[in-house]
């Protein structure tokens, strides 16, 4: 015991001369060391956010700016609950305080932990406004210099003044006046003892001692504070019991942003919060120029409100559109639903619940092409109806898969495309198998999960894309293969006009990854014409090559024809475009993606809140692809696009492939016609008060089924489709189910 004795009593000597050493050496270096102290007016304000041309879109404050108050605008029960909370010694220091110091390391050893700290209020002050919160010695050390100059030269009343009017108190609220007015709507001034203690409880850690989310904890520690007032005579019994009886009684959140871009500044904030956190978003003095255009974003605005007046959908029918730079991937405008505010969901980025029917029928393509299954005129099956075994789809052991909406024989893939046909792309998807489609549709640019059931060929999901995935992945297309991710921040600046490392964009599947794909060195070699996929890459080289250009333009061309002759007719504005229809079961969800050279522009109409089918809108008795969302993709395009000369997209490449034209060998029960249809005239075109003519077959887009059929052009009934073997809302393709036996001996999809 006594050796142990002897051995604390070292430690605890060789502590107090070291510590006696630093505040000797401290001491000296204040004596000899002058530091500028900021003003604190200067030290922060509200971030700007501007749109390419450096026209401001938004400033994002706290509800109330900094606002410098006199000590003596200060409720003294404020000034009294301050001190009492971060610094009771504070008129009995020097700026270091070497009690508070020694009552710290105990408390700390005591707990095994960090229990309290030993700065004083005006090494707070100090680090706060000039030396930052670097955990370093040498941090600590000026911090303690600067803390006794400032003492030396400065009154402690001017300190303390000094310290309201800088510290942060959470709320994007800085300065005790701006506190004041954030919290309770009033001035530091007229501050009581109860809402004193409320704001001073907030300061050791402004995010966790909230009131706002965390009003029981707050007003436990604003008790115990308001006891400790009492104790030490600032306030009578009478008074705190009073303050302890009382509700927090907190102001309501008045926080408004005023922008002309709604969709587009929530996303840019949420990117900014993710980056930096909500305090430097509101108070960093950041400017950030980002990729809106003004004029495109009033032109999506102004067709969403012409096409989709809320008179005539009423409360629950809405749309989202976004439109983007292929060759840049830098998002021009975003429209994320009618009346949307900061804060609200945004069904531009975050509306991933839903379907997409054929408009993900492009990446099948892509997918069957890149795997050598098929070239753009190999023919296949194009029933009126299939249904397929389970053992025939690849990644499927549920139900058999029922599938309507095709031909009466066979036709290209290319073809099959343009004319939406349900029954070849939901044989082509089950060749590939649900999880190599899925897997092209990230690839391009849907960076939101996406489920990988047999269904996903004709878009048949519970796991979808956002408008922003489509817009991005369709741009890959026109971008000849190369894909860019979709960003919406440019540049940022801080106070002093220093840059600031650009956030990544906000995903859903954030660790997604974001390798190119692959080629060896010996493809490279027989096809130069690869290294230039990206024609206009950004200069952080962000941009990735997802698919070859042959594939990339096999798709365009098919697509060309969708607009041309087929689905999207309506769409058509004059000039090189493609594009593609997508309709859900029951007519739930429209979708229209399309794309330019220079643009792509998705389109999205449906009820955000409930599966319900679309009533009759823009004069037409039943929505879907190819008729409003086509609509309104042609009036923003055209606005977009108006001072754009048009481009051809580069020719076609020959993609050199031996792919036998008939396909895969089927089995009996599919009942597939082997003699060659004759060709099906195009369907008339009408105006877009019109329903167009059905042809034998022919599909409007495709509705996509429960997973996933689509019926022709206005069926007598929507809901037709052959699903006798499963119900689509229950047992989906790919969600599991009983398996039959299968005793027919003959040869299936895959042999």
């Amino acid at each position: 015991m006594g050796l142990l004795l002897r051995r604390v009593a070292l430690a605890l000597t060789a502590a107090a001369l070291t510590m006696a050493a630093l505040v000797v050496l401290t001491a000296w270096a204040a004596l000899r060391v002058s530091w500028a102290v900021p003003d604190p007016g200067a030290m922060a304000g509200p971030s700007e956010i501007v749109d390419r041309h450096g026209t401001p879109i938004a400033r994002f404050t706290s509800q109330l700016d900094r606002e410098i108050v006199d000590l003596d605008e200060v409720a003294a029960e404020m000034r009294d609950a301050v001190i009492m909370a971060e610094d009771q010694r504070f008129y009995e220091h020097d700026g270091v305080d070497p009690l508070s110091l020694v009552r710290a390391v105990a408390a700390n050893v005591r707990t095994g932990g960090i229990a309290q700290g030993g700065s004083t209020l005006t090494q707070q002050y100090v680090k706060s406004a000039f030396v930052g919160d670097e955990r370093t010695v040498l941090r600590k050390v000026r911090e303690a210099v600067i803390s006794i100059q400032l003492e030396r030269d400065v009154s402690k009343d001017e300190i303390l003044e000094r310290y309201l009017n800088e510290v942060y108190f959470g709320q994007g609220a800085y300065g005790v006046e701006a506190a004041a007015g954030t919290y309770f709507g009033v001035p530091a001034a007229e501050l009581d003892a109860a809402q004193s203690a409320t704001l001073a409880q907030l300061l050791p850690a402004p995010s966790v001692r909230n009131p706002v989310s965390d009003p029981e904890g707050a007003r436990a520690r604003r008790d115990a504070l308001l006891g400790r007032l009492a104790e030490h005579g600032h306030l009578d019994d009478d008074t705190a019991r009073q303050a302890q009886a009382s509700d927090l009684d907190l102001a309501p959140d008045r926080r408004q942003v005023e922008t002309q871009a709604p969709a587009f500044t929530d996303h840019v904030r949420r990117q900014l919060e993710h980056a930096f956190g909500d305090e430097v978003m509101l108070t960093g003095a950041l400017t950030v120029r980002t990729s809106l255009d003004l004029e495109s974003q009033q032109a999506l605005d102004a067709v969403a409100a012409d096409r989709l007046p809320a008179e005539e959908g009423g409360e629950g029918v809405d749309s989202a559109m976004v439109a983007l730079q292929p060759h840049t991937g830098e998002v021009l405008a975003m429209h994320g639903g009618r009346d949307m505010g900061i804060g609200d969901f945004n069904l531009a980025t975050m509306m991933t619940g839903r379907q997409q029917g054929s408009a993900l029928k492009p990446f099948v393509y892509a997918a069957a092409l890149e795997e050598g299954i098929a070239v753009p005129d190999t023919s296949r099956p194009a029933p009126s109806s299939v249904t397929i075994p389970p053992g025939d789809c690849v990644g499927h052991d549920g139900a058999p898969i029922s599938v309507s909406g095709g031909g009466s024989g066979s036709t290209s893939v290319a073809e099959a495309l343009v004319r939406s046909y349900n029954t070849t792309y939901q044989l082509l998807g089950c060749e590939l198998g649900g999880e190599r489609v899925v897997e092209q549709t990230r690839r391009m640019g849907v960076r939101n999960e996406v489920s990988t059931n047999a269904g996903v060929a004709l878009g048949g999901t519970d796991r979808g894309a956002s408008p922003l995935d489509m817009a991005s992945a369709y741009g890959t297309f026109a971008n000849d293969g190369g894909w860019c991710p979709p960003r919406t921040i440019l540049e940022i600046t801080g106070p002093e006009g220093a840059q600031v490392d650009l956030p990544d964009e906000v995903r859903t599947i954030p660790d997604l990854p974001r390798d190119p794909l692959d080629w060896t060195e010996e493809e490279v070699a027989e096809h130069p014409e690869w290294l230039e996929v990206l024609r206009g890459e950004q200069e952080d080289g962000d941009c990735r090559v997802a698919t070859h250009p042959s594939i990339a333009r096999a798709a365009t061309t098919a697509m060309e024809d969708v607009v041309a002759r087929g689905t999207a007719r309506r769409a058509d504005i004059g000039r090189p475009q493609a594009g593609k229809t997508g309709t859900t079961t029951g007519y739930v969800d429209a979708w229209y993606v399309g794309y330019t050279p220079h643009l792509s522009l998705s389109v999205w109409i449906g009820s955000p809140g409930d599966n319900e089918s679309l009533p009759p809108l823009g004069g037409f008795s039943q929505v879907f692809g190819g008729t409003l969302p086509a609509v309104m993709w042609a009036d923003a395009a055209n606005a977009i696009l108006d001072d754009v000369e048009p481009e051809p997209f580069p020719e076609p490449i020959p993609i050199d492939l031996q792919v036998p034209d008939e396909g895969p060998r089927v089995s009996p029960a599919r009942q597939v016609p082997s003699q060659e249809p004759e060709p099906e005239p195009a369907p008339e075109a009408t105006d877009d008060t019109e329903e167009p003519d059905a042809g034998d077959g022919w599909d409007p887009d495709g509705v996509d089924p429960a997973e996933d059929t689509e019926d022709a052009e206005e069926p007598e009934d929507p809901d037709t489709a052959d699903h006798e073997a499963e119900d689509p809302a229950d047992d989906p393709p790919g969600a599991g189910g009983d398996e039959e036996d299968e005793d027919d001996d003959s040869c299936l999809l895959f042999c």
